[in-house]
């Protein structure tokens, strides 16, 4: 593994640093070990696990594995809000919301909704905004949709 400008090699994680690599994987996923099969349960208590934990549920999504994707990732929503990380929460939420957006919208919406609902402060951050413009697009979907198929224009 290198550093961000490709030439400083950097040690991999060891079994005496593993918070360690959890931090620095909330950095950037090349930092830290990122293989979702060897996630240590152990340092799943820690103030950046659930930023962790999304990012290994993004890699098993790009990887394919949808359903392991989509647990690791609700998991990654439930340890934020059972630490009141709203940061984390609406991150995780985010991700969970555009892994299920293609087969199941109206959850990804509702998701989002709450996730967002919770965001009191921040509203100009990046992933606030993110969230919502994402949020925006599900609607202007469904609203097409409903268009499309006469429910807005008072047809059945």
């Amino acid at each position: 593994m290198t550093d961000c400008a490709g030439s400083t090699p950097l040690a991999p994680a060891t079994p005496a640093a593993p918070a360690l690599a959890d931090l620095l994987a909330t950095f950037h996923p090349d930092f830290g070990n990122e293989n979702p099969w060897e996630f240590r349960t152990e340092v799943a208590s820690g103030w950046c696990a659930p930023e962790r934990m999304r990012r290994i549920g993004e890699r098993l999504a790009a990887d394919g594995h949808f359903e392991q994707a989509q647990a690791m990732l609700q998991s990654a929503v439930d340890m934020a809000n059972d630490q009141s990380s709203v940061a984390w929460a609406l991150r995780a939420t985010f991700s969970l919301a555009r892994l299920l957006a293609p087969t199941n919208p109206l959850r990804a919406r509702a998701l989002l909704a709450h996730a967002l609902a919770d965001c009191k402060e921040g509203q100009d951050t990046i992933d606030v905004r993110t969230a919502k413009a994402f949020a925006q697009r599900l609607d202007d979907a469904a609203r097409g949709s409903a268009i499309r198929s006469g429910h807005l224009q008072g047809q059945s």
